[in-house]
């Protein structure tokens, strides 16, 4: 793959800095849920302080004057609380450390249901071979020579490329945090994501440059009880952007359940931006194909300077 360089990753105080500090803002503002008409409707469900009428109350509450995408994303909110009350109406007597545990009782359920209600996009768990390098142009000895690599968890757009588009890594558990892990799952999350957005551009590389940054790989990390959402995209052949969008403290407790309208934030802005891949891939592909006419420069020049 000549001229397509995977040596280091810059990021530019020009348009990474704007966008990051674009993205604090919405956080702040929760613009993911407001822009669905739901932030509302969830503080409602939190502020209900009766553990036995919690779960009945967030599947009747009415549907009125939302849109279908909202309604979707509803749907994803809804067996997201479901898990919330069943892990935490009750105070667990035993706490662990083990990294797969809160893992698998605050993270799972949501990126579950996200996969389920949307359908476009699925998810393997739990030591996931993570192969998209497999696909870029390196030496037959050195393929040979390297084990497999594996992610904690991995979401897949099901396309004819199967892109992975979101990398997980679960970092830590939820007493002590392990801070080389953190840094070597930090570089996984961003070398795994290069290597993705790198086997869209060989196997799309006819579409246009324009289209191709628009394209974008998330992940997330989790260390104790802070779960971070990352984007990452191409600023040019040879250097990328990596930019935390989203970030939330996960409830410890039934009586601190209000901080959980962070990760539902995280949630939404993953589920619009998983929404607006899929239609930024189906772009690449017909363009690829010749259906649409690029304007500028195509993804194969990149491969020929």
């Amino acid at each position: 793959m000549q001229g397509f360089r995977t040596g280091g990753t810059s990021v530019f105080l020009t348009e990474g800095s704007k966008n990051y500090k674009t993205y604090e803002r919405h956080q702040r503002e929760n613009r993911s849920l407001r822009s669905h008409g739901l932030l509302e409707h969830i503080l409602h469900h939190l502020e209900n302080d009766d553990t036995e009428s919690f779960v009945q109350q967030i599947w009747t509450a009415g549907t009125d004057g939302l849109t279908d995408k909202a309604t979707a994303l509803l749907g994803i909110i809804r067996y997201t609380l479901t898990s919330f009350h069943l892990v935490f109406s009750n105070v667990s007597l035993l706490t662990q450390n083990h990294e797969r545990t809160p893992f698998i009782e605050n993270i799972v359920s949501s990126l579950l249901s996200l996969s389920k209600i949307t359908g476009f996009v699925e998810f393997k768990w739990c030591e996931t071979e993570f192969t998209s390098n497999k696909h870029l142009e390196i030496s037959k000895s050195s393929c040979n020579q390297r084990p497999g690599k594996y992610v904690d968890a991995l979401g897949f757009l099901k396309t004819s490329n199967n892109m992975d588009i979101v990398i997980i890594e679960a970092s830590s558990g939820q007493l002590k945090e392990r801070t080389m892990h953190t840094i070597e799952d930090c570089l996984k999350l961003l070398e795994y994501g290069v290597s993705s957005l790198k086997k869209e551009a060989i196997l799309n590389k006819n579409s246009s440059i324009a289209t191709f940054r628009k394209l974008k790989a998330f992940a997330i990390q989790i260390i104790k009880n802070q779960v971070t959402l990352s984007e990452l995209f191409m600023n040019d052949q040879k250097s990328w952007f990596f930019i935390k969008k989203r970030t939330a403290t996960i409830s410890s407790s039934w009586y601190d359940r209000i901080l959980f309208v962070q990760y539902l934030e995280l949630v939404a802005t993953l589920f619009d931006d998983l929404c607006e891949a899929q239609h930024v891939f189906k772009q690449l592909m017909k363009e690829n194909l010749g259906l649409l006419l690029n304007e500028g420069p195509s993804v194969v020049t990149m491969f020929e300077e």
